[in-house]
């Protein structure tokens, strides 16, 4: 596609091994990881968007489940993220792979499109980390009878808000990365497709 040589996709050995790199090695992966970033997209705006009011912090069974879909957004978004960055900045420091960018050289893999974004999204969800109510008010216990929630509190004199105000900053950025994420795949599939059509 980048050299616009129809005839190089279209070779038969070049298809057949394409497809087996897929079938054998390739499609478990990348399934396993777009079908794991869709079910965090659908985590991150269920706790951030969908149960964001003060009525459900204020319920102690709806604040429980909110906390329990928060905790996922961090250990399988930010974990997850945090495990395969960390893994890919050793290898490219091992195997000496490193690219130019601007006035640095950083991991070559961070010259990827969607591997940046990946990054920005582990940096977005460190940075939620920092002003999340729940872990903000888990130390504070200056108003637990003041009515506001249950076992888990949302809401708090810990919590400021400027705290508020750039929580919410960091979740509209989440929702717009995942967005991108999830279209890049379907816009990376259509454009191979199209492509091979084309040729035909």
């Amino acid at each position: 596609v980048r050299f616009n040589h129809p005839q190089t996709i279209m070779h038969p050995i070049l298809t057949f091994t394409l497809d087996l790199l897929w079938e054998k090695m390739a499609k478990w992966y990348f399934l396993k990881d777009r079908v794991l970033t869709m079910i965090n997209s659908i985590i991150f705006i269920t706790a951030e968007c969908l149960m964001s009011g003060i009525e459900v912090a204020q319920d102690p069974t709806a604040s429980l489940f909110l906390a329990v879909l928060r905790a996922l957004v961090y250990a399988m978004g930010f974990c997850r993220l945090l495990y395969w960055h960390v893994r890919q900045i050793i290898l490219s420091v091992v195997n000496k792979d490193y690219a130019p960018f601007s006035c640095f050289w950083v991991p070559r893999y961070l010259t990827r499109g969607s591997h940046v974004l990946s990054f920005m999204l582990l940096l977005n969800l460190l940075a939620m980390m920092t002003v999340e109510p729940m872990f903000h008010c888990l130390a504070d216990s200056s108003d637990e009878d003041v009515g506001y929630g249950g076992t888990v509190r949302f809401y708090c004199d810990a919590w400021t808000d400027e705290m508020s105000l750039a929580y919410e900053i960091f979740i509209v950025i989440g929702v717009f990365i995942y967005v991108i994420l999830i279209v890049e795949v379907g816009s990376i599939s259509v454009r191979l497709s199209e492509y091979r059509v084309l040729c035909l």
